[in-house]
């Protein structure tokens, strides 16, 4: 379970990476064919393409000046490695074009599962300090 761990880990880096970098490609790599969110209390799901739209243009008017764990993701794997949770909280400070910042902390869980030895993320549920 130890490997399973770390590819988490990794996702969770490269997730970080993504917005640091503004790289939408490498955001939705992680997601699977379909993403279902939970926010602000509404759900509701997006195919890859549209997560991929949608951050293209958001990255296109905002700038991340931290994308961070404030503790160690929380990680939880089915017995048979086929599906998982991750649960996170952030200092999440951005700047947008007009150089305004904002700081907010975020925490969110998302669910994932095994697409050909590979893990998607399917969910994510979550919420914020504002």
């Amino acid at each position: 379970m130890q490997q399973e761990r770390q590819a988490l880990l990794r996702i969770n880096e490269e997730q970080r990476m993504a917005h640091m970098t503004l790289d939408a490609k490498l955001l939705a790599n992680s997601i699977g064919d379909s993403l279902l969110t939970v926010d602000s209390g509404q759900f509701y799901q997006n195919s890859n393409q549209e997560i991929l739209d949608r951050f293209s243009s958001y990255f296109s008017g905002v700038r991340y000046l931290a994308w961070d764990d404030i503790e160690p993701p929380v990680i939880a794997i089915s017995a048979d490695a086929s599906l998982a949770t991750m649960s996170v909280r952030k200092q999440i400070i951005t700047q947008t074009q007009g150089n305004q910042s904002d700081t907010t902390i975020f925490a969110w869980t998302s669910g994932f599962r095994k697409v050909n030895g590979e893990w998607k993320m399917y969910s994510i549920s979550s919420t914020d300090d504002r």
